[in-house]
């Protein structure tokens, strides 16, 4: 009961109680039924205090649960710069990865915190811009998919590779266009991308657009001059893809 209590202390950077069951010879590093610490908890919520608390009384720093995250990663999903920035200065292993294989880049892309990349980017040493998951997805990919427009134009402006493939061999623009991100879409063509860029299916930007509805997406790539005949490998013998989707 006393570990439990430790847990729903360092979640409501209740000092005083973690302090006091710490005295009692609380374990600070026992973990709950998915393997979550007090230093989880504090980290993914945001409280700093709680977390210098924590690290000051020795909890171990890279303990993942049973999803693979560690408090680093939390603390990038969550947008917590402040408590990445103090893990960072203890010495949290920065290669690490969920069991998706998200990285720091990656939690942080998928989840719009532009703030947290711009640390990882010029403070960190070593990092692969374009480093994928275990499904082969970019930054640029997830930040795509999700719509994160500022985290597309900061990964541009930082150099990635706007043509990479995922397992399904979809790109960024691929995904932008099924998810109907048209403004991300817009972005990632003024990036110079190539328009008719097939998946594993055969299907271009275009039908995936299309089979949507996104009829803002298609427009913008009618405007950037994508093949309006493309065909994928199911409707190899049809007519227009515009025809063949009933638009």
């Amino acid at each position: 009961q006393s570990e439990l209590d430790f847990h729903d202390a360092a979640k409501r950077n209740d000092l005083t109680r973690m302090e006091l069951l710490l005295k009692k010879g609380v374990n600070i590093n026992v973990k709950n039924n998915i393997d979550r610490t007090a230093l989880h908890w504090a980290a993914g919520a945001g409280h700093d205090q709680a977390v210098k608390l924590l690290l000051d009384h020795g909890a171990t720093v890279d303990d993942q649960d049973s999803f693979g995250m560690n408090a680093l990663l939390l603390a990038a999903w969550f947008g917590h710069l402040r408590i990445l920035r103090t893990l960072v200065n203890v010495g949290a292993k920065l290669s690490c990865e969920n069991k998706n294989g998200l990285s720091l880049l990656l939690c942080a892309a998928q989840r719009g915190h532009v703030n947290i990349l711009e640390f990882i980017l010029e403070d960190l040493e070593d990092v692969w811009l374009d480093k994928p998951d275990k499904m082969q997805r970019t930054a640029l990919h997830l930040a795509a998919s999700c719509g994160n427009l500022e985290v597309v134009e900061f990964l541009i402006g930082s150099g990635c590779v706007h043509s990479l493939k995922d397992k399904e061999q979809n790109t960024a623009l691929h995904l932008s266009a099924r998810r109907g991100h048209v403004e991300v879409l817009q972005r990632i063509i003024e990036a110079v991308v190539d328009l008719d860029e097939t998946n594993q299916e055969g299907e271009t930007a275009l039908h995936l657009a299309a089979e949507g509805g996104h009829f803002d997406c298609v427009k913008a790539l009618l405007s950037g001059a994508c093949d309006v005949n493309a065909q994928t490998n199911s409707f190899s013998n049809s007519g227009s893809l515009l025809c063949d989707l009933r638009l």
